[in-house]
């Protein structure tokens, strides 16, 4: 699209473990959003790489056109997808258009909606991530992560089940340390490494209340189309450290009516087959097919080693890491209590 000729750039680098991003876009209100979003992995030598592993470049427009003749691949209630050789354009109803190119490794986007544009270039970033690294033996697993005393907690359970309210909660103590809240990362050998994203919570006063030393410029509100609004803190401005331990325990969480929250240890058979669903299928993890998937028949062989990959990174996972589930009572606060006891008692 050559959408960005003549105009002025403001430009961001970010280094997401092996991963290279250059983000090139007309605004810098967009900009600033998401270096938020991936503070922690900001690079600020912007004139010593030369080598980019995706490039993504935006630009604002009043209206834009598509190339004619083309059949849509695929359609959701966010958007169309169109392919044409090694070109994917994904339109979202007239407020977005994307141009992935999968060969060039580029991205371009116009835009009509800050807001739109901001959600939308989050989860391109997220979904190319998840499949370059995917394919170094670096595999993201669906839960909250964080350290406390001399290990790593992965705390595993549905979207919209808390695992994010228990992050917040344990975070509550300096002691605790960040991992991530959604999306912890685990190679083959089975170590865990951070990717911590900014932190957030649909209530206001819940966030305030986690963390009651921040000032009202350090929460932001991230205005969703396809999800829930969040209010959001740069992770640079909470006191807890971002780090990992050598050790690593894991927790499939469950709802249930106990009126206390009730740990059990359980068979590392019994935990491979919940990471079956939140590290090898990897549901929950926001890969965004439109942008995750290349229909090629190369693209269909990849996916497939990564499956492999991911489940033998689980197996290895398991094997290293003591397994628990919990049934949680509905009081957050009684839940990090129980998960606290056990860990003191290590």
């Amino acid at each position: 699209m050559d959408i960005l000729k003549g105009r002025n750039l403001n430009k961001l680098v970010l280094k997401i473990i092996n991963f290279h991003i250059e983000l090139s876009i007309d605004s810098q209100s967009i900009l600033d959003e998401i270096e938020k979003d991936f503070s922690y992995f900001k690079d600020s030598n912007l004139d010593k790489i030369t080598d980019f592993n995706l490039r993504i470049n935006c630009s604002l427009v009043d209206k834009y056109n598509l190339p004619s003749g083309l059949i849509a691949k695929k359609q959701s209630q966010n958007s169309i997808t169109y392919d044409v050789g090694n070109i994917r354009y994904n339109d979202y109803y007239g407020e977005a258009l994307t141009q992935i190119d999968y060969k060039k490794n580029i991205v371009e986007m116009v835009y009509k909606n800050e807001s739109l544009a901001h959600e939308i270039l989050y989860l391109v970033i997220l979904s190319r991530t998840t499949k370059f690294l995917d394919g170094l033996g670096y595999h993201k697993i669906h839960a909250s992560a964080f350290t406390y005393s001399n290990f790593n907690i992965l705390f595993m359970m549905p979207s919209k089940g808390g695992k994010s309210t228990m992050l917040l909660e344990m975070l509550r103590n300096p002691e605790v340390g960040l991992i991530s809240d959604d999306t912890p990362v685990v190679n083959r050998k089975g170590e865990i490494i951070p990717f911590p994203l900014r932190l957030g919570n649909d209530d206001r006063n819940k966030v305030i209340n986690f963390f009651p030393y921040l000032r009202d410029e350090d929460i932001s509100l991230f205005k969703r189309k396809y999800y829930s609004d969040k209010y959001l803190v740069d992770i640079k401005k909470i006191k807890n450290k971002i780090q990992t331990k050598d050790k690593t325990i894991l927790i499939a969480g469950y709802r249930s009516t106990n009126i206390e929250p009730k740990i059990e240890l359980i068979s590392k058979m019994k935990m491979l087959s919940e990471l079956k669903t939140h590290l090898i299928v990897g549901i929950g993890l926001p890969m965004v097919i439109e942008y995750f998937i290349e229909n090629t028949l190369n693209d269909h062989f990849k996916n497939l080693r990564i499956l492999f990959s991911r489940f033998f990174t689980a197996i290895i996972l398991v094997q290293k890491s003591e397994c628990y589930r919990i049934a949680l009572s509905s009081n957050p606060v009684e839940n990090c209590h129980a998960i606290k006891r056990l860990l003191d008692e290590k």
